[in-house]
């Protein structure tokens, strides 16, 4: 930013001039009482393109103090014989002695220049921040070339110290620290995941600094940055405060931060979805993949606290990977990064990520309710349709977790300079005004969501303490539903493991590195405890769960290990065994559901008799609940089923 309007000083001999029109007259000048000859030994040239251009003055230079002009010059190559001349600098005339300008002192006066064209550059300094000359002469100090020198106004980020631009020393006030300043590309060097921004007030340069932009949203490592392209601080082609909505004309996606052009046709992606979360709800009933049953509980464990450390696992998310999308599939997400809409930011990319767990939902109560009023549908659903309910519940907690506290929560700190004025701004989005009409309505629903997960959280852990009120009571179906396939002193572990979700997720949102660390203190402790406890009743359960431990935790410190760049591979090895895991649980399930009731008593093939008597003979409580759900299967239709509802769990 310069003073476009310098004047030169009032005992100059260009007093009043436009320092524009001040090298024509400069020229004049110095033809006006002599001869120049037209081909003179030694004479200087200015390289313009590659040509020479006889010239005695050259175009004004705008330049910052401190910074390095850099000129092409050359002997005439027709007449001059000699290898190279020396030139001479000379930093003001007798005619302007009080413009003060001089060379850098730790570059040579002298340089040397050959017949070809040969940069020369010079360091600017000066105690006078409008303008100073800059005169090279010939071997013979004859015919000089003068170089009219405009200095600006320090640029942002900088600051006028010791008659050159330095690093502003408001930049350096605790919060980061500004030690490297190039004013020759007007560039600071920004400290990674932080943000920068420049304004003026008063003729004095004011700074909004966040030592924390969210992941995935600013550049993870330092880089240069100059204050008239703020935008460079951002990945993925963001912009805005904190790097927080896309660039003009971009759409932000679904599956990453990414920003891209993005078309409305993509809206017609809700029916796919809407299908894709009915046959969802339809193979959870059929198969019976409940947490009621026992088999899936470790696996809905396994992928939520993956999706809580997805920057850690999957620190780059720019191309497809099976992984993840795995992983984000089993969170109730898309796992794939596509457009959903034009126009599309990150205040509506939060409503449409709650959109689709609550969809399950509503599809499982709306079964529970019409089974009331259907026969058919009760005699169909009515002993699943509450395990189901649950399943989807806790399938989608992390997933929900995630967003509201992403609302409740997830606020920076940006600090204004100088005067250290804090301003809160929403992480997600601080373009978003806090407390507007938009964030408000976002804030409340997030804020009654949150009332509904601090108690479930609360009653699932202290169940046998809770237990003498009535008003719990109330709840039992629901909670008899989670707690079933535990030993009776040990309904507090499907509590204990949401609080376990809970810890990690905070202290992910403060640390990557505190993060990995307590994540492995945690897991070790939770797999001496299991290994201890055997909170599932069947023996095989507890093995099950315990194999889903052990990988998390092998993840944890694989990624400790690898403290810069966790490694793809390992990652994608670790997930593909807990994937080929899972299947294992849904063709169980599949040869269960093919097994039972009437199609099972129709086989009689003697092999598969003998392989489902020995599992029954191993594991009684097998046997037990195969009894139960055949034995539900026969339950005659009545008007309420509650009346013939089994409980889940034996009382004492």
């Amino acid at each position: 930013m310069g003073n476009i309007n310098c004047k030169w000083h009032a005992n100059s001999t260009y007093y009043g001039s436009n320092p524009l029109e001040v090298y024509s007259q400069h020229f004049k000048l110095l033809t006006k009482n002599r001869t120049i000859p037209l081909f003179d030994t030694g004479l200087l040239c200015i390289c313009l393109n590659g040509t020479y251009h006889y010239s005695y003055t050259n175009t004004l230079q705008s330049i910052y103090p401190g910074q390095t002009l850099k000129i092409k010059l050359s002997l005439n190559a027709r007449i001059v014989k000699e290898e190279n001349i020396t030139i001479s600098v000379k930093a003001n005339d007798k005619e302007t002695p009080h413009s003060i300008c001089k060379v850098l002192s730790t570059l040579e006066a002298d340089q040397h220049v050959h017949k070809t064209c040969t940069e020369v550059s010079y360091s600017i300094l000066s105690e006078n921040k409008c303008h100073c000359k800059l005169i090279l002469y010939n071997v013979n100090y004859t015919y000089p070339t003068v170089y009219f020198i405009q200095l600006l106004n320090c640029p942002p980020g900088f600051a006028f110290y010791n008659q050159q631009c330095t690093c502003d020393p408001k930049l350096s006030s605790g919060i980061i620290s500004m030690t490297e300043c190039d004013i020759n590309s007007q560039t600071i060097l920004r400290p990674g995941n932080s943000w920068l921004a420049a304004a003026v007030w008063n003729n004095s340069y004011t700074y909004k600094v966040s030592a924390h932009c969210p992941l995935h949203y600013c550049l993870p490592y330092s880089s240069r940055l100059n204050f008239s392209t703020p935008n460079s601080q951002c990945q993925f082609k963001r912009a805005g405060i904190l790097c927080g909505h896309c660039q003009q004309g971009l759409t932000t996606i679904f599956g990453s931060s990414i920003c891209q052009k993005c078309s409305s046709i993509y809206l017609f992606l809700i029916v796919p979805i809407a299908i894709a979360g009915i046959v969802l709800v339809l193979l959870l009933f059929i198969l019976n993949l409940t947490v009621t049953d026992g088999t899936i509980s470790a696996f809905i464990l396994y992928v939520n606290i993956i999706s809580i450390n997805t920057p850690v696992f999957f620190p780059q998310l720019g191309k497809f990977m099976p992984a993840y999308t795995f992983i984000s599939l089993a969170n109730l997400d898309l796992g794939i990064q596509t457009c959903f809409y034009n126009g599309m930011d990150d205040y509506a990319k939060k409503w449409l990520q709650l959109a689709f767990p609550f969809y399950l939902i509503f599809i499982a109560t709306s079964l529970i309710i019409t089974s009331r009023y259907s026969t058919t549908i009760q005699r169909l659903t009515a002993h699943r349709a509450l395990p189901v309910l649950v399943t989807l519940f806790l399938l989608s907690y992390t997933k929900i977790l995630l967003i509201v506290s992403s609302v409740l929560f997830s606020y920076s700190k940006i600090i204004h300079l100088p005067g250290d004025h804090t301003e809160l701004v929403w992480s997600v989005d601080a373009n978003v005004p806090l407390f507007g009409v938009k964030f408000t309505t976002l804030f409340v629903a997030c804020f009654i969501i949150f009332l509904i997960l601090l108690p479930f959280n609360i009653i699932l852990l202290f169940t046998r303490w809770l237990s003498r009120f009535t008003l719990i009571n109330k709840f039992k179906p629901l909670i008899d539903a989670y707690q079933g396939p535990y030993k009776d002193n040990m309904y507090y572990w499907v509590g204990l493991q949401l609080v376990l979700r809970a810890v990690l997720f905070a202290v992910s949102s403060l640390d990557r590195n505190n993060n990995l660390i307590i994540g492995i203190v945690l897991f070790t402790l939770v797999i001496g405890l299991h290994s201890i406890l055997r909170p599932f009743k069947n023996e095989i359960k507890n093995y099950q769960e315990m194999i889903f431990i052990m990988n998390i935790l092998i993840l944890f410190a694989l990624a400790l290990y690898d403290h810069d760049t966790t490694n793809m591979t390992t990652v994608n090895v670790m997930i593909g065994l807990a994937m080929g895991h899972f299947i294992l649980i849904v063709i169980y399930h599949m040869i269960t559901y093919t097994l039972s009731g009437a199609t099972r008593n129709k086989l009689q093939l003697h092999n598969i008799n003998r392989l489902v008597g020995w599992v029954d003979n191993k594991h009684h409580s097998v046997q037990l609940f195969r009894l139960d759900s055949y034995v539900k299967d026969k339950i005659p239709t009545a008007i309420n089923y509650h009346e013939y509802r089994e409980p889940l769990i034996i009382q004492d």
